[in-house]
């Protein structure tokens, strides 16, 4: 008995270590995630405006670039994951998500991964990586993404991809997320020319199509950057929850093996108790 109660105080102690660590844990990926997200918002207000610029010259210039127009025979999955575990069901839902769109859209595919489990996972399933790029970190730089944006670019230039689409996690509040595959090149037109703001834009002396070239460099950077904005950002709010499970699990743990330890302990003094009555009456 005094055996048992010394292994659960023991077990008692290292459940509380690790308590101290999940919580910790769970308040730097609160702050983290609380930092992204300003980042974040930021990210889609620019992303937004830009598609609206390259969507504007291409209506108002009558621009019919090939590149705008393909016929789609295979697609660039760009998929974004984190470095590390320790975040939920995250990354398996966004698999999940790829997977069903690919036997969905039956057309050639390879994939650029940003993260260590994607680019894990591609690499058991047996998928073709043109490009991966890990350990982006908590607050990445757009010019990180500067060489991966040159391939996809260049192998869409050169025909080898036809269509880029992004999968990520997209922020949905500070619980929930979703996950998303967004088509970004070629552009789709879904804006009329009627629905546009009348901005005049004054255009210097410039041939259009190398304009739109330019401006849509900028714009799929932008769309990259912030799909890793937004990924990020879920994957601190899926660990802050996950560690604050992890927390109040400790929590519950600790409480039944305190009730087993004053159960114990009760029962040794009782048993105390009865041996030294025994003992008084045999004297």
């Amino acid at each position: 008995m005094i055996l048992a109660t010394k292994e659960i105080k023991v077990q008692i102690e290292i459940i509380n270590n690790t308590k101290k660590i999940t919580s910790a844990m769970e308040m730097v990926s609160a702050s983290k995630m609380r930092k992204l997200q300003n980042r974040m918002l930021l990210s889609r207000y620019y992303t937004k405006k830009i598609k609206e610029i390259c969507t504007r010259i291409i209506i108002d210039e009558n621009i019919n670039d090939k590149n705008l127009n393909k016929k789609i025979k295979k697609i660039c999955y760009i998929l974004i994951t984190s470095d590390k575990g320790l975040c939920g069901g995250l990354n398996i839902n966004l698999f999940r998500k790829l997977l069903k769109d690919i036997k969905k859209n039956k057309n050639k595919y390879c994939f650029c991964t940003i993260g260590r489990i994607g680019n894990k996972f591609i690499k058991k399933y047996g998928g073709e990586i043109i490009y991966y790029l890990n350990n982006v970190g908590d607050y990445p730089r757009i010019i990180e993404f500067y060489n991966l944006i040159k391939v996809i670019i260049k192998e869409f230039d050169n025909n080898y991809i036809d269509c880029i689409n992004i999968i990520y996690n997209k922020s949905i509040n500070s619980i929930n997320s979703l996950p998303k595959i967004k088509k970004i090149f070629p552009l789709t037109i879904k804006i009329k020319k009627e629905s546009i703001n009348k901005i005049v834009y004054i255009y210097e002396a410039y041939d259009f199509k190398k304009l739109l070239n330019n401006i849509l460099t900028k714009y799929i950077e932008a769309q990259i950057y912030h799909s890793v904005l937004e990924n990020i950002t879920c994957e601190q709010s899926a660990r802050m929850m996950s560690m604050k499970k992890a927390t109040e699990n400790a929590n519950n743990l600790i409480i039944d093996l305190n009730n087993i330890y004053n159960k114990l302990r009760q029962e040794n003094i009782t048993q105390e108790i009865t041996e030294i009555i025994n003992g008084a009456a045999l004297v």
